[in-house]
C-alpha cells in the first residue's frame, strides 16, 4: 500500500492510493477500500471517505502488478478554514478487516468544515 502523486482538480485534491500484489500468485480485488485521514498517532481526523457510487469491477492482479483507488477531498486552500495537517491514511482494503497506514507528506484537511466530504473510488477505477 502506497500513496501516489496528488493532483489538483477544480477545487479538489485527488490522491491515488496504490494497492500492489506483493505475493507470488495472481489475486483479485473488488470493491471500495475504507479510507480515513490520520494524525501522527494514527487517530482519525475528520470523517471517513464516502463511496463515490461507481460500479466496482473485479480487478485481477498478477504478482507485482498494482491498481489504484482515488481519494478526493476539497482543497483546504479554497475552504474558509484553518487546515489541520495529517500524516497519511488508514486504509482497509476491500472486503478486509485489517488496516494499513499509508503515510503522505504535505497533506492537510479541514475536518470540521461542512463542505469537506472526502470520497473514495473503487479499486481499479482510475
Amino acid at each position: 500500500m502506497s500513496v501516489g502523486q496528488a493532483q489538483g482538480a477544480a477545487g479538489s485534491v485527488i490522491i491515488p492510493l496504490v494497492f500492489q500484489n506483493t505475493g507470488s500468485t495472481t489475486c483479485t480485488m473488488q470493491g471500495y477500500p475504507g479510507v480515513s485521514l490520520v494524525d501522527a498517532s494514527g487517530a482519525q481526523v475528520g470523517p471517513a471517505a464516502a463511496q463515490t457510487g461507481q460500479t466496482a469491477a473485479l480487478v485481477t492482479l498478477s504478482a507485482g502488478q498494482s491498481t489504484t483507488a482515488n481519494f478526493r477531498q476539497a482543497n483546504p486552500g479554497v475552504l474558509n478554514c484553518t487546515p489541520v495537517p495529517v500524516q497519511g491514511f488508514r486504509v482497509y482494503p476491500p472486503n478486509q478487516t485489517a488496516s494499513v497506514i499509508a503515510t503522505a507528506s504535505n497533506l492537510a484537511t479541514c475536518p470540521n468544515t461542512p463542505q469537506e466530504s472526502p470520497q473514495i473510488s473503487p479499486v481499479g477505477s482510475s
